[in-house]
């Protein structure tokens, strides 16, 4: 198959595949990992673990446009910071701790998936981590969210921040980042709420000016936090996801 990079030059779009099958295989690679999950749980159960066993099962990122996905009714893709791109499947399962067939209807993020294991096994180590414990939300969904505070994420030239149902988004990408990405993606700040505008189709920038402002600050703060911290490796295509300290 030649490197990665070649790999993935041939066959990450259309091309090598014809445009018209790539939603069939996209659908396929779900099925096959929808099979293997089955698998896995499969010998749980005949290992006669499975009550006790924590699971978590996420992507890493939204769907990608050139390989067949489709993440409406969300904005943006894998390759964005738009919903499309980081609002993705996030399903747990432990059945001696919390019921099965309940939604979480608040923000999680896969920050917290250490320290809610570390609290499974009832760890004494101190530890300073930047995510929050699960255990509880998850055994009472109706609870409120454990998020509080704001999450910030940046990748290449973009860069947002949640704060509550608002977000603010700066969609700046280079120019080799827009090939094959929605056409209307953000070339400047923005303001939505997501609570009435899952889509991020309204930007509330000039009617909301004092919430703008102030989450605008907010990342401004987070970003020069994250230059200064000894501890994060910057690369030119660095991401981070981390509540400010």
């Amino acid at each position: 198959m030649g490197t990665y990079r070649e790999y993935y030059a041939k066959y990450g779009r259309a091309g090598a595949i014809p445009e018209e099958d790539f939603r069939g295989y996209y659908l396929a690679n779900i099925e096959c990992l929808d099979d293997n999950v089955g698998r896995l749980l499969n010998t749980l159960d005949r290992l006669n673990i499975a009550d006790n066993t924590l699971i978590f099962l996420f992507s890493d990122n939204g769907g990608c446009p050139h390989t067949g996905a489709i993440n409406t009714p969300l904005r943006g893709s894998k390759y964005t910071i738009f919903e499309g791109g980081i609002r993705v499947p996030f399903i747990t399962r432990w059945p001696q701790q919390f019921e099965g067939g309940q939604q979480y209807p608040h923000v999680v993020s896969t920050l917290d998936i250490v320290p809610t294991c570390l609290a499974a096994i009832n760890t004494d180590v101190e530890t300073d981590l930047d995510g929050h414990n699960l255990l509880n939300a998850l055994a009472n969904p109706d609870t409120g969210t454990v998020h509080t505070e704001p999450l910030f994420w940046e990748w290449n030239k973009q860069y947002a921040v949640r704060d509550g149902d608002w977000k603010l988004i700066n969609g700046k990408l280079h120019e080799a980042d827009t090939k094959n990405l929605e056409p209307a993606t953000a070339r400047g700040t923005a303001l939505y709420n997501l609570a009435n505008d899952i889509g991020e189709q309204n930007d509330l920038s000039q009617t909301e000016p004092e919430i703008f402002q102030r989450l605008g600050t907010l990342c401004e703060n987070w970003r020069t936090e994250m230059q200064d911290d000894p501890a994060v490796v910057h690369t030119p295509y660095s991401g981070s996801c981390r509540p400010m300290r």
